[in-house]
């Protein structure tokens, strides 16, 4: 059993359960409890590090960050209980001539989802009769095996794809942790593979990215990586690698057959403004006005000319 959210009554139910039914009420899709303990997946990424997939994501191998993602309660001393939380993302099906990805659409989840995470901490506080409680949120802020947690508080499964699946909902989603010093039972570690002998994923994948066997990607060849978070300028290499993927790729999510019944919905506030190919030569102070609730301030004004600019070749004369 998942830690899908249901409509099941609070009355008469444990303090998880209730946690469960407010997360459900607040927007979350999935909530489920760990331990803080050190996790076992910590030796996956550290091999999967060493094999330089990284790029210019150079901060993945100091010290202190390894530290942190080898064992959670160095974020939180006092953490007992990781709370894991999703929320949904609306995949957009279609894709134009300069792709941008779904997540674009919405205003910038680290943002959008803090006060969702806020607000069950209050009603947690509530619950548990505990104002005094210690708590770190994390929402890809922090060096944390947000995915591998999932997996062991029984939320779903590390796809193929490298992203994180919850059955019944797919990989299109956004992934929560609270840490917290409340002591609850842990929820059973989901054990089963939804992927199979399925490799849409792999096969969709426009650069040959996914290693399907350990369940990784080469970041330094993602169209995802090389538009939001590559630092510099392209390679002749890399501006090809992009494609027509101007800010992110959806192919693999797109792929993946348990996105299938995504409803294109999510609780998450619509960022308002999506990028133009012409944004690239916005100022960075009116690039910044622009974009000041949405994910793709990420790239800053030059990364956006320079997705243009590389999107713009690999198009041909055609483009806009």
């Amino acid at each position: 059993m998942t830690g899908a959210i249901s409509s099941k009554p609070t009355d008469s139910v444990s303090l998880k359960e209730k946690i469960k039914a407010e997360a459900g009420r607040l927007g979350f899709c999935l909530c489920g409890f760990t331990g803080s303990e050190p996790l076992a997946d910590y030796e996956r990424y550290t091999r999967w590090l060493a094999d330089e997939p990284a790029g210019t994501m150079g901060y993945l191998k100091r010290e202190d960050t390894l530290a942190k993602r080898a064992d959670p309660r160095l974020l939180l001393p006092e953490a007992r209980t990781i709370i894991v939380l999703g929320v949904p993302m609306g995949l957009r099906r279609e894709s134009g001539a300069y792709e941008v990805a779904s997540y674009a659409y919405y205003a910038d989840y680290h943002e959008a989802i803090l006060p969702m995470a806020e607000d069950l901490l209050e009603r947690v506080r509530v619950l548990s009769g505990r104002e005094d409680l210690r708590t770190r949120i994390c929402i890809d802020s922090a060096p944390i095996l947000e995915r591998s947690l999932a997996v062991r508080a029984g939320l779903g499964w590390i796809g193929k794809s490298s992203m994180f699946v919850a059955p019944g909902i797919g990989s299109a989603l956004f992934l929560c942790e609270i840490l917290t010093d409340l002591d609850l039972e842990p929820d059973e570690p989901y054990t089963r593979d939804g992927c199979g002998g399925c490799r849409r994923c792999v096969d969709a994948c426009p650069n040959g990215c996914i290693d399907p066997e350990t369940r990784t990607i080469r970041a330094d060849r993602c169209a995802a990586y090389l538009t939001i978070e590559h630092k510099g300028d392209f390679t002749p290499e890399q501006a090809k690698l992009v494609g027509n993927h101007f800010f992110g790729c959806d192919d693999c999510l797109r792929a993946c057959p348990h996105n299938a019944r995504n409803s294109g919905h999510s609780p998450l506030p619509a960022a308002g403004v999506l990028p133009e190919p012409a944004d690239g030569d916005l100022s960075e102070p009116d690039f910044k006005a622009k974009f000041r609730n949405s994910p793709v301030l990420r790239t800053k004004a030059k990364g956006l000319r320079r997705n243009a600019d590389a999107v713009r070749e690999n198009l041909g004369d055609g483009a806009p």
